[in-house]
């Protein structure tokens, strides 16, 4: 099937998703016979007609005359069953519906007692809904949470409970879980309760299928408002603090147990000439540090490894060889567990202060040579 085909059979898919009642499956075929797009077939059912019986399709449309009959129906045998069928015709495109008993719409989902007390007293949202996506069964919970009585939601779509902002989004979710078949798929949303206060479910719907058609859904979720929230609001600070660190005229930069970088800023850029790209992943002591700054290092994990905090100095090898000098005040980094993870420092570039004291002390060299030269002089 062409790329333009598959769309228009994800387009006819999404309109009979939200169509009441759309829940006998159907095939269109062009005037050749080749498939163009299907609704609501279940994945044995249309193996069998894609590959097992690759010729009934376009047979059953050879007797059809369009120009004399506006519809034709009849009968096939398909997995010892009979199924009635009719074939209409527009737009140069035949459509072959399977009229499907509701006996067997609904086979292999008998109501068994134990499992239906099991739901009931689920403290789970668990629902169920036909091919159309309306609801046809609702547990208690799903009641207490939504605010509806059984006879309010019962019927209604699952689009009327999801916020507004979010329905576009769950309504192409749901129709690509049928066009491709998914058994399962897990999504967050939020809902709207009937009082108007907003919710959000984590959500796993599970694809209901007997050998013909889909048949429906059966939801079974989570009310995960209060991690959601924290999860949005721990995201935010990261960003927050992301940007303040981002930044900072400071070098940051972490490096986890082995030594290796998993973050630098900007400003760590600038003091090392490499970008934040080319240290991600390096080995901090290899690629910064001569002898002397290992020797230092090796000495301040040690400290890390206890937990404790440290400021030191060291001169940073640049990226174009030279070295410029850097205060580095370090603390561990821990997991959750409490174990230390790795390491993160604030680097201050202090070269100037370096060169400074360096040219200090050979100007108090020079001045002690004059000093003992004139008393030499004078003695």
């Amino acid at each position: 099937m062409s790329i333009q085909r598959m769309l228009r059979a994800r387009e006819t898919l999404l309109i009979s998703f939200v169509r009441p009642n759309a829940m006998n499956p159907s095939v269109i075929l062009s005037l050749d016979g080749e498939i163009q797009s299907y609704s609501h077939l279940s994945t044995k059912f249309l193996f069998y007609l894609a590959n097992e019986n690759p010729e009934l399709l376009s047979d059953l449309v050879k007797g059809f005359r369009p120009k004399t009959n506006n519809s034709s129906t009849g009968s096939i045998d398909v997995f010892g069953f009979n199924i009635n069928y009719r074939i209409t015709f527009s737009n140069n495109l035949y459509t072959i519906l399977f009229l499907i008993e509701d006996s067997l719409m609904t086979a292999g989902y008998p109501d068994n007692e134990k499992y239906k007390l099991i739901v009931e007293a689920a403290n789970e949202i668990i629902y169920e809904m036909d091919a159309a996506g309306n609801f046809t069964y609702v547990n208690p919970k799903t009641l207490t949470l939504t605010g509806f009585k059984e006879n309010e939601i019962l019927g209604k779509s699952y689009l009327e409970l999801v916020h507004p902002e979010f329905r576009e989004k769950a309504q192409k979710f749901y129709a690509k879980q049928v066009f491709e078949r998914i058994k399962s798929t897990f999504l967050e949303l939020p809902i709207v309760t009937k009082g108007g206060e907003q919710f959000w479910i984590g959500l796993n719907v599970q694809l209901l299928e007997n050998d013909f058609a889909v048949t429906g859904f059966l939801g079974v979720g989570r009310d995960i408002t209060e991690g959601y929230n924290n999860r949005l609001a721990l995201q935010q600070s990261e960003e927050k603090y992301r940007g303040i660190i981002q930044n900072l005229h400071y070098g940051l930069m972490e490096v986890d147990l082995d030594e290796k970088i998993v973050y630098a800023n900007e400003a760590m850029s600038q003091i090392t000439g490499y970008t934040q790209n080319e240290l991600i992943g390096k080995v901090a002591s290899k690629l910064l540090a001569d002898e002397r700054g290992v020797s230092v290092l090796e000495k301040e994990h040690t400290k890390r490894n206890r937990g404790s905090a440290s400021v030191y100095e060291i001169p940073i090898k640049h990226k174009d060889g030279s070295f410029r000098w850097a205060m580095i005040s370090g603390a561990p980094i821990y997991d959750v567990d409490g174990s230390v993870k790795g390491t993160i420092g604030i680097h201050m570039d202090i070269t100037d202060r370096i060169e400074d004291e360096q040219e200090l002390k050979i100007t108090r060299s020079r001045l002690k040579k004059y000093k003992d030269g004139l008393e030499a002089l004078n003695s």
